[in-house]
């Protein structure tokens, strides 16, 4: 558990732009991730940003048997890291705006649910803009998406920007009660399209 923490705060202070926390997410966070979605219609499900798995596992045990999942890491550090915290997890290293090829790889068009742990509010505008094009292009109508926030980052522009965006690009948002036991303290965006 310590050397999740090191690689990561490491990985963190290596790539500021790339990794957006200075600790892994806790597994309260992951599970508000998750709680909300009914995983018996899902079929699809895909990971954004799995860093060293916390939300990998907790999809991992919720998913039906037959469903597909996978996540993409763009960091190769922590696709290692998450490979060997869920070994069973299919994760690719690469970016997410590179989805649909693996959809294409899967043998699937669709996306029933993403799960992201992306930290959007260190993104610019136009990475912001791009990864959410690429989302909403391969997320069926009625899918869902969630993502997180951290609470003491609200009031920062691109995390400002970023809720414009959600609520420019999904017809319902919902948020989580805020998770105290996470470094920082966070809530979950819960999205529909």
């Amino acid at each position: 558990m310590l050397k999740n923490y090191i690689n990561f705060f490491y990985e963190f202070v290596s790539k500021p732009g790339v990794i957006g926390a200075v600790a892994p997410s806790s597994t309260q966070l992951a599970n508000r991730m998750v709680e909300w979605l009914d995983f018996e219609q899902i079929n699809v499900v895909v990971e954004y940003g799995c860093g060293t798995g916390v939300f990998t596992s907790e999809i991992l045990k919720r998913i039906k048997p037959k469903t597909t999942f996978f996540a993409l890491e763009i960091n190769e550090n922590l696709v290692e890291q998450c490979h060997k915290n869920v070994p069973s997890a299919t994760v690719y290293n690469d970016s997410v705006v590179n989805i649909s090829k693996y959809l294409d790889k899967h043998k699937v068009n669709k996306v029933d649910a993403i799960i992201s742990g992306l930290p959007w509010a260190a993104f610019s505008k136009e990475l912001q803009d791009s990864l959410m094009q690429e989302t909403l292009k391969v997320l069926v109508d009625g899918g869902k998406f969630a993502t997180f926030a951290y609470v003491n980052g609200l009031v920062l522009p691109p995390a400002i920007r970023f809720r414009k965006k959600l609520r420019e690009s999904f017809s319902t948002i919902e948020h989580s009660p805020i998770v105290w036991y996470n470094l920082p303290p966070a809530f979950v965006y819960r999205c529909k399209k």
